[in-house]
């Protein structure tokens, strides 16, 4: 619905999608009848000057693209052109979903790396007297479950040196990814067919290993089968079972672990097993430090608007302490990060995005203001202003200034689950 002047006591009538009006003299204060029937009644047709117009919906959604999608895991613009040049949108879209938010990385790699300024929150009474771990070795860095190399992006900028020094991943298009993005020429693997032995940790008093492995969370997550991780159950997440059998493998153990999953990973149904996985790094000598961060409130240099809740734990070899990045403030949205201009290809339409219009448009008006048919001049003026995100759902979606979480199938389309998805509200600049 658009309000179009007229001399009435509201002082606006309304004016329907498809709608007619005449807008004949818009600046007069004394017209009457330019809209009949919310428009579905065509004004008189007289003599002179007028201009009778036929009103479409002003505004259009679309998905993000996968270099926003990027963006809003942290990833620079540089990194995702090497990327781009190797991978399709729907590769990209889907290693964007599957990763680590890298801002978040960072700050984990830089407490672990230079040592915490964080101040205790609360005294622990078993580590009060103890300082941080710091790493003071040259670094090799494993990563299981790779990815397309966001611990290694994370570790690279929070100003680490370091070495590539193994990657198991067994996807080749995330393989192709993280080969262009740091310049290596790693083939795609398979961990439950390697050994330990092929990790080669040699030399641990000569060099610092940081072995990652954010195993796969489809089992875990509530978008997926949640059908747990338990040892043997044979399920994706189980795959997390096959990082016991290396470190059983190995001759000498990492220095350093981290694992990242979805919080589910210690929820009541996953309690037990993630229990049995703690307990047995303890075994091995580790101590496990493990917390739940948010993309939108941790980062180095700074947090990412995106609503990303992760359970992280390090577990360091020894008798040491580590404190997780503590919160900042998020000083940026959603439109912060959207590229200027988009192909064709990234507007939606359909049923569902003509709900996902009319409950938008019936909920909220666009700058919090009247979209009055005069200000459409005004509004083309400012391309950027004329954008607000929004959920990707028909399920109560709303506008937004924090993406929600962007999961490896968010090219799947608009959702029916309540705050999924992000899209972006456009007005029709080129009207």
């Amino acid at each position: 619905m658009i309000k179009v002047k007229v001399n009435n006591q509201k002082g606006y009538v309304l004016l329907a999608e498809g709608g007619i009006a005449d807008l004949s003299y818009q600046t007069s204060t004394t017209r009457r009848g330019r809209v009949i029937e919310m428009g579905n009644i065509s004004p008189t047709i007289c003599a002179g000057e007028y201009d009778l117009c036929r009103v479409e919906n002003l505004y259009r959604i679309r998905k993000l693209t996968p270099r926003e999608c990027w963006r809003l895991m942290g990833f620079c613009d540089s990194d995702f052109n090497k990327a781009q040049s190797v991978c399709s949108d729907s590769q990209l879209y889907k290693q964007a979903g599957n990763s680590i938010c890298k801002p978040v990385l960072s700050a984990i790699f830089k407490n672990l790396v230079f040592g915490s300024n964080e101040p205790d929150e609360e005294i622990d009474l078993f580590n009060w007297n103890k300082q941080d771990y710091t790493i003071n070795k040259p670094i090799r860095l494993i990563e299981l479950f790779a990815g397309i190399g966001a611990q290694a992006m994370g570790l690279r900028d929070c100003g680490a040196e370091f070495e590539h020094y193994k990657v198991v991943e067994f996807d080749k298009f995330a393989i192709q990814s993280y080969n262009a993005i740091h310049g290596t020429n790693f083939k795609p693997m398979d961990i439950t067919k390697i050994g330990g032995g092929i990790l080669e940790i040699k030399e641990t008093n000569k060099y610092e290993y940081i072995m990652c492995y954010s195993f796969p969370c489809q089992s875990l997550s509530v978008a997926g089968k949640q059908d747990g991780m338990e040892k043997g159950s044979g399920t994706t997440s189980s795959l997390l079972w096959e990082v016991e059998r290396l470190l059983n493998e190995v001759e000498n153990l990492p220095q350093v672990l981290l694992m990242e999953n979805v919080t589910q990973v210690h929820s009541k149904r996953n309690e037990k097993a993630f229990e049995n996985w703690k307990s047995f790094l303890e075994s091995k000598g580790y101590k496990n430090f493990v917390c739940d961060l948010n993309a939108s409130e941790v980062g180095y240099p700074s947090p990412v608007p995106q609503s990303r809740k992760r359970c992280f734990m390090v577990s360091i070899l020894g008798d040491c302490k580590y404190t997780f990045p503590g919160t900042t403030e998020l000083t940026t949205q959603v439109i912060d990060y959207l590229e200027p201009e988009v192909d064709e290809k990234y507007y939606l339409s359909g049923d569902k995005v003509d709900r996902l219009l009319h409950t938008l448009l019936s909920k909220y008006e666009l700058d919090n203001e009247s979209l009055n048919i005069d200000d459409v001049a005004s509004k083309q003026a400012s391309k950027q202003a004329s954008k607000q995100a929004i959920d990707l759902t028909i399920n109560e979606p709303g506008i937004i200034t924090t993406a929600n979480c962007i999961c490896a199938r968010y090219d799947c389309g608009i959702s029916k689950f309540k705050q999924s998805g992000t899209g972006i509200l456009e007005f029709k600049t080129d009207r």
